[in-house]
């Protein structure tokens, strides 16, 4: 006999303050207080309901287990899909909270590394699947982390093949789903704009923003390339495309906390004249406004497009275009276009 089960009825956790906690699941999750335990007046424990969906969670004062259990993910908790968790984890960053964004896992997608105040790690996890397990073949894993990169490098290129993003040589055609959305976030410099400042800025941009961009375990599936619009006499739009809110975000993040090299010196390194954080495009719209052809347009920043000239001194791949229409309808006549990719 088999018994008959219905999931998971209430998760426990034991914690140190629960004035401090309980409004932490509150605002973090959206969780309200349903039922509170008291003894001898005092208040000992409360269950939290959640109006959307989560399981139901009971609070215990209990301040020595609370220390002991600290860094441990106990469970994870459901969201239905790869939309939803990338909205949770924006709403986290919103708030502050520090986590290691999403990731590819086992058979969904996993946003970890978020602590409650106590320290337990709070761990978020897709019912929508990307692999399907047979209960007849238990599916066997060997070292969790490198299987998971593995399937992941795997699931996108099959996702960028049938939108046509990728392609391994010219010629790739139009994307069959022109309604891919991304992000961009489009910085304006006007000119004119000395050849001094100009090094400093591409250097900034291929020394250091890129590689700090592209080495973020968070960026993995999210940066699709930096991209220079320039006009003679030096007025650029810098073009850094992400593939969701959430790649925003944490590109906000690594753009702000990005400390200057041995040196660079901020006076060469003046802010933009106008920045657009929340540029919302079409694959298609997105290349027809930076004036790309499909088969030069690679969401991988480790593909190099085709049909580019060489390197500059910085790692920079440019090319001089005809006029442009840039983001925001910006006329660009006579650019170059410059594609910032890692040396």
């Amino acid at each position: 006999m088999i018994p008959k089960l219905a999931g998971v009825h209430t998760l426990k956790l034991p914690v140190a303050d629960l004035d401090r906690s309980i409004p932490w699941y509150g605002t973090r999750l959206g969780y309200q207080v349903a039922i509170e335990f008291r003894e001898h007046g005092r208040r000992t424990g409360v269950v939290m309901t959640h109006p959307d969906g989560g399981p139901d969670l009971a609070l215990n004062l209990n301040p020595d287990r609370a220390k002991a259990s600290a860094g441990f993910d106990y469970f994870s908790i459901g969201v239905p899909d790869r939309d939803g968790i990338e909205a949770l984890a924006a709403h986290l960053s919103g708030l502050g909270e520090s986590h290691a964004g999403v990731h590819f896992a086992t058979i969904g997608w996993i946003l970890p590394m978020l602590h409650d105040p106590d320290g337990h790690e709070v761990r978020f996890y897709t019912m929508e699947s990307h692999t399907v397990i047979d209960p007849a073949a238990p599916l066997v894993i060997d070292d969790a982390i490198a299987t998971a990169q593995a399937k992941e490098e795997q699931w996108r290129a099959e996702r960028a093949a049938s939108i046509g993003v990728i392609g391994k040589a010219a010629g790739t055609t139009r994307p069959h789903s022109p309604q891919v959305m991304m992000k961009a976030l489009v910085l304006t410099f006007n000119g004119p704009r000395s050849e001094l400042l100009l090094a400093a800025s591409d250097r900034a941009g291929s020394d250091r923003l890129l590689p700090e961009i592209t080495s973020h375990p968070g960026m993995r599936d999210e940066f699709v390339n930096l991209t220079v619009l320039r006009q003679p006499g030096g007025a650029s739009l810098i073009v850094i495309t992400v593939q969701t809110e959430t790649g925003l975000q944490l590109l906000h993040e690594i753009v702000g906390t990005s400390k200057l090299l041995p040196g660079e010196e901020q006076a060469l390194l003046p802010g933009p004249d106008r920045g657009t954080s929340s540029m919302s495009l079409a694959a298609t719209d997105l290349w027809s406004r930076l004036g790309w052809r499909s088969n030069e347009h690679s969401r991988d920043h480790r593909r190099r497009p085709v049909d580019t000239g060489p390197p500059s001194k910085h790692g920079i791949i440019h090319r001089t275009t005809p006029a442009l229409r840039g983001p925001g309808k910006h006329s660009l006549p006579r650019c170059n276009r410059r594609i910032w990719q890692p040396r």
